[in-house]
């Protein structure tokens, strides 16, 4: 595929005219000036857009959802989302109201969480700290 691209470009080129006009004396051009063209170029990673693009498709929602791959992510949830949309009627309802009970269960793990947190701040407010023999309350001013 690489060589037929090479060939279609070379024929382009050749039928436009590339470069005819420009009044460039290669003699005169420095090689060196290309070099941090060059340095810079190495330095980029991917392999352009199709690689972009070939990226934002997830190998499993997890895998997107593990690595924080927000792109992915967000590919997923449309393409979640489009599909529920296809398939309406009762088993939409049914799997979005599934969704809806997973998100209150996971909703409390995350007040519980939380709430384990702030008491645990609150405990370290109050803690009294050794010093010497004598217990010293952090909190009194």
């Amino acid at each position: 595929m690489t060589t037929v691209a090479l060939v279609v470009g070379l024929l382009l080129a050749y039928l436009f005219g590339a470069g005819h006009g420009m009044n460039v004396d290669t003699a005169t051009l420095d090689a060196k000036a290309l070099g941090n063209y060059t340095d810079n170029a190495h330095k980029l990673q991917g392999g352009g857009i199709c690689s972009f693009l070939l990226n934002i498709i997830p190998t499993t929602s997890f895998d997107a959802l593990a690595r924080n791959d927000m792109l992915q992510v967000l590919f997923f949830a449309i393409l979640f989302g489009t599909s529920m949309a296809l398939v309406g009627g009762d088993k939409a309802a049914r799997i979005t109201a599934f969704i809806d009970d997973v998100s209150i269960v996971l909703f409390r793990v995350a007040t519980v969480v939380i709430g384990a947190w702030e008491g645990d701040l609150d405990h370290a407010k109050a803690k009294s700290v050794l010093d010497g023999e004598e217990l010293v309350d952090v909190t009194a001013g």
